[in-house]
């Protein structure tokens, strides 16, 4: 499943989780972004934010910010303050940074970051003005528990630790993997072939070799592991 796809598939849960947050936070705003390298100005969802701040930060200051991506990603974190963060950054960015901070009044900032596959995919980005009510961290960190329960339960983000569990702890191929997610899903080896425009010989073979590397002798027991794993 391509990144743009997955955000798609869970644009749900983004809206529903935007405007939870901003209505049981206090915070001015909140801003939901997918995780998308390639994109300048990656897919978000929002709700108190202005859209004309969002595509300055990227355009001006999302280098300097100690709470972007990368950072969070890279410490493993599932969620992180501005107020810490800074205590750890370059002081030299934080001047860089600290233009975009004073134009747009912001005081506080906490990032909930969002977890899929063994990778992160997606943060929620709360905003707290300083003529707003203070963010309330140990709250916010039980709400997160909460939140990453709920996505993880999502079929894309299931499907998602599904091949992320296939690829690292069984070492199924690509094409197998593919395989795999059709039978959890309950298709033949004919409808299997046919979905990966592949000969039905080939198809039985990936499924025999789906076989070997879970140690699995049936079908109904493919499955069944298949279905715990997820």
């Amino acid at each position: 499943m391509q990144k743009a796809e997955f955000g798609t598939r869970c644009h749900d849960f983004a809206q529903k989780t935007v405007s939870f947050l901003k209505n049981t936070s206090g915070c001015t705003a909140v801003v939901f972004t997918w995780y998308e390298n390639h994109k300048t100005k990656p897919p978000h969802v929002q709700a108190g934010a202005d859209e004309r701040m969002i595509t300055e930060y990227y355009d001006r200051y999302h280098g300097a910010d100690p709470l972007r991506a990368e950072l969070l990603i890279q410490s493993s974190s599932c969620f992180e303050t501005l107020s810490n963060a800074k205590t750890t950054h370059d002081q030299y960015l934080l001047e860089e940074y600290q233009p975009f901070l004073h134009k747009y009044n912001i005081h506080e900032e906490m990032d909930l970051i969002f977890w899929a596959g063994g990778t992160a995919v997606a943060s929620a980005a709360l905003l707290q003005q300083e003529d707003g009510h203070r963010l309330n961290p140990p709250y916010l960190r039980e709400v997160y528990n909460y939140l990453q329960y709920t996505f993880s339960i999502l079929p894309a983000v299931r499907l998602l630790n599904l091949n992320s569990e296939l690829e690292l702890r069984y070492k199924l191929t690509p094409k197998e993997r593919a395989v795999a997610e059709l039978m959890v899903a309950g298709e033949p080896n004919k409808a299997i072939a046919s979905r990966l425009d592949m000969e039905l010989p080939t198809a039985k073979t990936h499924v025999l070799h789906i076989f070997q590397k879970l140690q699995v002798e049936s079908r109904a027991k493919a499955i069944a592991l298949l279905s715990g794993v997820q």
